[in-house]
């Protein structure tokens, strides 16, 4: 596994190419620069957590793409996490699904290695999910 330092310089990198490419006109070099910038964010604070009735909805591919990006973001910064944070990336919810497919996409990273569960749980930030107890994640 690369380290936190060789990780940034590749995303800075990364950065200084897509900023070129964007100056000369590609517009997915954009799209990119944003993606890259919304993974990077830093989480938002307790205070900042929409719940989940507030969210929008939006179609299960695009849905399960941001859920995703978000777990490997998560991952990636090598600070433990709930599906909580997960869902404050998101901020959106999947039509036609129930909200607790979120589950199978964490154990789906966790069977390719991305993730690892810890022993312990954390009372659930959501209001919709009564604060029952979530698993802790980490980066495998």
């Amino acid at each position: 596994m690369a380290s936190n330092r060789a990780l940034t310089e590749a995303v800075a990198a990364a950065r200084r190419y897509l900023r070129r490419a964007a100056a000369a006109g590609d517009p997915r070099a954009r799209d990119t620069l944003d993606r890259i910038a919304a993974l990077l964010a830093p989480p938002p604070s307790l205070g900042q957590i929409s719940m989940l009735d507030d969210h929008t909805t939006i179609p299960w591919a695009e849905w399960e793409a941001l859920a995703d990006d978000a777990i490997r973001a998560l991952a990636h910064r090598g600070v433990p996490f709930t599906s909580d944070d997960v869902w404050a990336m998101i901020a959106a919810r999947p039509v036609g699904r129930d909200p607790r497919v979120l589950g199978c996409i964490l154990l789906r990273a966790r069977r390719d290695g991305l993730i690892t569960k810890t022993d312990r749980a954390a009372p659930s930030r959501r209001r919709a999910a009564h604060r029952n107890p979530k698993t802790i994640w980490r980066q495998a």
